[in-house]
């Protein structure tokens, strides 16, 4: 390999209609600042934008005493970029920030299996969030009744003064309820549509101003008021196919791995210790491109 990128590897043209091509057969085998160079043309990044690549600890003590509490310094992780992924019709380069060895060649290994299937189409949930106000009810009330009758009621509420919020289409979808008998409490579940934002602030704030209301409406000592992370209402997912022929080895066919794996999946259905290591291999994957 040399030096010259324009020989080995298609450099980016039209950035709108994304026309260029992630698969970099020998990428791994080319210097650092070889490859510097390819991603800076691929991803027309001018050569101010990519000094940032060969400094990794660019925070200064001002901004580590911005972002955190005792802060003594910084510490930086290799960044290199995953190769092979088709992603809803385009190709891409994924930046991965990670110190663990492989990761980055499987992640670029799998989206070459999935590229020969058409590559991973993505799809994803509006951005709804939940926060939990629960209570202790103090008397004997009906509360199913009182929260079905006040429900328009809380979610007016709840959108007073998030103009905002409202304007850019969110605000709260969905509250509903439910009463767990082993600790005598009763959960009130309210489903925001945060937009653009993470909104943990957002849905505390609304926690808190919904759960004074709601004790005028059901005697109660109130509990925790605050947001859930289990989001399974802010769903993202991708799909792939890949063709058995892919995965044959001089061991298996093709179809008696794809049987191997769906075993190991069935495994960790019913199994934690197998499922807990199978979402930490999925962890591998997500940490270094958040």
């Amino acid at each position: 390999m040399t030096g010259d990128t324009s020989t080995h590897f298609p450099q980016r043209k039209d950035s709108a209609a994304n026309r260029f091509s992630s698969r970099l057969p020998g990428f791994y085998e080319l210097g650092i600042g070889q490859r510097r160079e390819i991603i800076q043309g691929l991803a027309q990044i001018d050569s101010k934008q990519s000094e940032n690549f060969g400094d990794f600890s660019t925070l200064n003590a001002e901004l580590v005493n911005v972002f955190i509490e005792n802060g003594i310094g910084t510490m930086a992780l290799p960044l290199g970029v995953a190769t092979n992924f088709h992603i809803n019709g385009h190709d891409v380069l994924v930046p991965m920030a990670v110190e663990e060895t492989s990761v980055v060649a499987a992640a670029s290994h799998g989206a070459k299996l999935a590229r020969l299937g058409g590559g991973f189409t993505t799809s994803s949930t509006p951005p709804v969030g939940t926060g939990q106000i629960q209570l202790y009810p103090t008397e004997d009330v009906d509360y199913d009744r009182i929260l079905t009758e006040h429900t328009a009621e809380l979610i007016a509420h709840a959108h007073d003064g998030q103009q905002r919020l409202l304007a850019r289409g969110g605000g709260v979808r969905e509250i509903r309820w439910r009463f767990i008998d082993a600790i005598q409490s009763l959960v009130i579940y309210v489903d925001i549509d945060t937009r653009d934002a993470m909104g943990a602030n957002l849905i505390n704030t609304i926690c808190e101003k919904l759960s004074k209301r709601i004790a005028e409406l059901i005697p109660c000592e109130m509990g925790l008021r605050i947001l859930t992370n289990l989001c399974d209402k802010r769903m993202a997912k991708a799909h792939c196919k890949v063709p058995h022929a892919a995965l044959s080895n001089q061991e298996f066919s093709g179809p008696e791995v794809v049987d191997r794996i769906v075993n190991a999946y069935l495994f960790a259905a019913h199994d934690v210790y197998r499922a807990t290591t199978h979402n930490k291999g999925v962890m591998n994957g997500i940490d270094p491109v958040v």
